[in-house]
């Protein structure tokens, strides 16, 4: 009897006990975390590798010219809403951005997109 109650306990324990937690969720809210996500740092890497290339968002080719810092600012919220749509970089480009990168970006203009 008693190593039947000890068994259910144990198994009572261990299920109150599971639970799915994850880091992300316990400790950051936001998702975006400390330091804040930086333009200059960050996501002007991020346009530059994959938005700012010949034949895309550059002088003379596709509007806005996203080397230019204040344009990647003035449409941070359509860069946001089309990379995390994955419209942007286009399918057929050859580039796409990381699940890391995508944050970054929706950190950035989350925060108010400044210019640091």
């Amino acid at each position: 009897m008693i190593k039947k109650l000890a068994l259910y306990v144990s198994i009572a324990l261990i299920a109150v006990s599971c639970t799915y937690d994850n880091e992300q969720e316990l400790f950051d809210k936001t998702g975006c975390g400390t330091p804040a996500v930086s333009l200059e740092e960050d996501v002007q890497p991020i346009m530059a590798a994959n938005c700012a290339v010949a034949g895309c968002h550059v002088t003379g080719s596709q509007f806005p010219d996203f080397t230019a810092k204040q344009n990647i600012i003035s449409h941070a919220s359509r860069v946001k809403t089309y990379t995390s749509s994955g419209a942007m970089p286009p399918a057929g480009s050859g580039r796409s951005l990381t699940t890391q990168e995508i944050g970054q970006i929706g950190c950035w203009v989350n925060s108010g997109a400044p210019d640091n």
